[in-house]
């Protein structure tokens, strides 16, 4: 049982990844964030991308995200997170996606995903909606973060 949860688990995380869920589309909401230099404020100078895919069930009640850095950050990874605000501005933290020692998938590097199960408040769930959510992955260089992206719905 443990092992079948555990390959459930990595499915839905690499369709995820793809912008697709293991259910029927009309069971999870699919926002979007592409993650590059330009998506920081202020903006950074890197090569490195990366995506976040983040399902949102239709009853509201479960938020699955998968982050991929597809292109190497400049430095070794510091954290990720979901942070409150609108593009062009920066925010609070308010979930973390990955931080040392995290429980999450290590580790997390180029084309090694991590996924985290969230569970949004009205808040959260207005700003997702508003589009003022972003990803952020700080590196050692860049510690206010290397590459962000809004979260999209698509």
């Amino acid at each position: 049982m443990q092992l079948r949860r555990l390959i459930s688990g990595f499915a839905l995380a690499g369709l995820a990844i793809l912008g697709t869920s293991a259910c029927d589309d009309h069971d999870y909401e699919t926002y979007v964030a592409d993650l590059n230099g330009a998506g920081e404020f202020p903006v950074v100078n890197t090569s490195s991308t990366g995506r976040a895919v983040l399902l949102l069930s239709r009853d509201e009640s479960r938020v699955d995200v998968t982050v991929q850095i597809d292109k190497p950050l400049s430095s070794p990874l510091r954290f990720s997170h979901i942070h409150r605000g609108p593009a062009g501005a920066t925010g609070p933290v308010i979930y973390n996606l990955w931080v040392p020692g995290s429980t999450t998938t290590e580790p997390f590097d180029v084309g090694s995903p991590i996924g985290r199960t969230l569970h949004f408040t009205a808040q959260d769930l207005a700003d997702l909606r508003a589009g003022n959510l972003y990803v952020n992955v700080h590196s050692v260089n860049f510690g206010g973060g290397e590459i962000r992206g809004q979260l999209r719905k698509q």
